[in-house]
């Protein structure tokens, strides 16, 4: 690949190879809905730039962790659908999918909000931290404070962690530094001042596992006294 290419990539969101690799799980994986027309997708869109950046193969461009481009070429893949007619194939799958589930649609949201609800609390409790905010204030997401001892004291500590816990502990989650406005009372845990949080939400996909293994990384990473900037990455 060339300095041309490379002096380009980081325009269009170069990222991990852990990132690329989930990526291309994700598109093997087989689905009965359109999103399994995304590949042809993402390989029409590295073409267009394919010349412009001076790339010798396109597999060396990266577009999917741009969340913009991803999310563009799944609409468009499912536009041409509805367009062609053949979205009323799935509907009979779609409402299956729907009643498993007690109350339909609106059972699904309850039931994503009162689990959101009840892992957040469970990450609390772990860490002695409280909840972002009151829990009548969180609908879909919620934000619990991460121990002090961390020291994450950057936007940059937060992005050393959140790669940290994807490459390390194979979790996905927000990580957020927030500074307290001036002559603001931040939250304070045994050890400090609170300004640092994950956000974290409930689908009907998710797993206790899911967030017993969070809870049990930023654990370990305490327990082993190490802060954010001693924390290895890929």
């Amino acid at each position: 690949m060339s300095s041309l290419t490379t002096s380009h990539l980081s325009s269009f969101g170069s990222c991990p190879g852990s990132i690329l690799a989930a990526q291309r799980q994700f598109l093997r994986q087989p689905d009965i809905f359109y999103f399994n027309t995304l590949r042809d997708g993402i390989t029409a869109s590295r073409m267009v730039i394919q010349d412009f950046v001076n790339a010798v193969h396109i597999d060396k461009i990266s577009l999917v962790d741009n969340a913009t481009t991803a999310a563009a070429i799944v609409l468009q893949q499912i536009g041409r659908s509805f367009s062609e007619g053949n979205f009323q194939l799935v509907i009979p799958t779609v409402l299956e999918f729907v009643d498993r589930f007690e109350g339909g649609i609106d059972g699904i949201m309850k039931m994503n909000h009162e689990q959101m609800v009840k892992m957040g609390k469970m990450l609390a409790e772990s860490w002695g931290i409280n909840l972002g905010s009151p829990q009548e204030m969180c609908a879909s997401m919620i934000m619990i404070g991460l121990p002090s001892r961390l020291s994450l004291n950057s936007d940059e500590d937060a992005v050393r962690l959140r790669s940290h816990l994807r490459d390390c502990h194979g979790v996905e989650v927000p990580v957020f530094y927030q500074v307290p406005k001036d002559g603001e009372d931040s939250v304070r845990d045994e050890d400090g001042h609170i300004t640092r949080y994950v956000r974290i939400s409930h689908q009907v996909y998710n797993t206790l596992d899911d967030y017993e293994k969070l809870r049990d990384a930023i654990n370990r990473i305490v327990e082993n006294e190490k802060t954010c900037e001693m924390l290895c990455i890929e």
